[in-house]
């Protein structure tokens, strides 16, 4: 990835890894390498998903059972698994300064308003991924 972008003189506003991290074996670098990329206020916006979602935990936890499956946070292709708290270390530690984190497609997707209470009483617990938000840290020169 890096060398194939050596030399490109436009940059963007916006990178986005949609559900792509999760698929490397190492998304840190994929993320580094966009920085040089970015226009001076560009942004890095990453979907990422939540292996803490519940039902997740539960198979995990209640059942013991860990079935990959064709698609969803235990898709059979991912090579990483990441939570609110290592999405957000990934973030970092690929030198990005978080703007935004938050969960996404969470459990009930109805407007009743039991449902619409199980993102505030589940937490983390009751979405399926991420959606993050950064920025580059200071440039190379800034420091």
């Amino acid at each position: 990835f890096p060398s194939a972008v050596t030399g490109l003189a436009r940059r963007f506003d916006c990178i986005v890894f949609n559900d792509v991290l999760e698929h490397m074996a190492d998304p840190w670098s994929a993320l580094r390498a966009a920085h040089p990329l970015l226009a001076e206020e560009g942004v890095v916006i990453a979907s990422i998903p939540n292996v803490r979602y519940l039902r997740t935990v539960v198979d995990l936890v209640a059942r013991g059972r860990w079935t990959y499956v064709d698609s969803g946070v235990l898709d059979r292709t991912h090579l990483r698994f990441f939570t609110r708290t290592s999405a957000a270390e990934l973030f970092q530690r690929a030198g990005l300064d978080i703007e935004q984190i938050e969960g996404i497609n969470w459990i009930g997707h109805s407007r009743s308003k039991v449902s619409r209470l199980f993102p505030m009483l589940l937490r983390d617990f009751a979405y399926t991924g991420f959606l993050l938000v950064g920025r580059p840290g200071p440039r190379r020169g800034d420091r």
